[in-house]
């Protein structure tokens, strides 16, 4: 079942579709000084109400003006997402894409350009997700102190895979602003490179983050993936 929650304010709407795997907040119209409230309750409720899927998609493919206060809301956004280990895809519009990009969030975030490929993206997020393996249950008549060592190890777990779903979406967000690709074209760009380098793609993404990486070999691969 879906809910919708729609406000208006002057220029700008914000709508909240929820679905079952993926929640989506839609913005039309102008993102200024004076409809950044509406664009931050927007989203204060929505973290208030609760989120239970695991994607959340922003459309932002009809935002005509986006100011840096919009850029900042959407910086909480991201962060509010990732402690909540939500996966965040944005759609954007060029103006959503500039100004994040002068206010540096660009590299944080993965903006699709279109709508289409922010819900592939999303898609591919949700499976994920749902392919993620938990660990075994503890064996039958476990004592207190294997039941202990088990709920600490399946913590740890969630964390690593928690982390590392975020490192990497910041890596690609990162990619995507230095070389003009895609999400997919970003993730591809670091698998060629894992495979090439034999380093693991988390780790990968972790030195693309510390700009360990050589700029060249990405250049290269970039190349290669845009057919130049």
């Amino acid at each position: 079942m879906k809910a919708v929650l729609g406000q208006a304010r002057g220029p700008l709407s914000v709508g909240v579709e929820r679905g079952p795997s993926v929640v989506t907040v839609t913005a039309v119209g102008e993102v200024d000084r004076d409809t950044t409230p509406l664009w931050r309750e927007a989203w204060n409720g929505l973290w208030r109400a609760g989120v239970t899927a695991p994607v959340v998609l922003a459309d932002l493919t009809r935002v005509t003006f986006f100011g840096s206060s919009g850029s900042i809301v959407l910086r909480e956004v991201h962060d509010e997402a990732r402690k909540a280990g939500l996966t965040l895809v944005v759609a954007a519009s060029r103006p959503v894409r500039r100004s994040s990009q002068i206010i540096g969030i660009d590299a944080r975030i993965a903006l699709c350009t279109t709508l289409d490929e922010a819900r592939a993206h999303a898609t591919r997020a949700e499976k994920r997700i749902a392919h993620w393996e938990p660990m075994p249950p503890p064996r039958e008549g476990a004592s207190p102190a294997e039941l202990v060592r088990h709920l600490r190890a399946e913590n740890k777990q969630l964390r690593e895979a928690l982390d590392s779903r975020v490192v990497l979406e910041q890596a690609k967000g990162m990619l995507m602003a230095r070389h003009e690709v895609t999400p997919d074209e970003a993730f591809e760009l670091l698998r060629q490179l894992s495979q090439h380098t034999n380093v693991k793609l988390r780790d990968l993404a972790a030195q693309v983050l510390d700009t360990a990486v050589p700029a060249a070999g990405l250049s290269r691969a970039a190349g290669c993936r845009r057919g130049t």
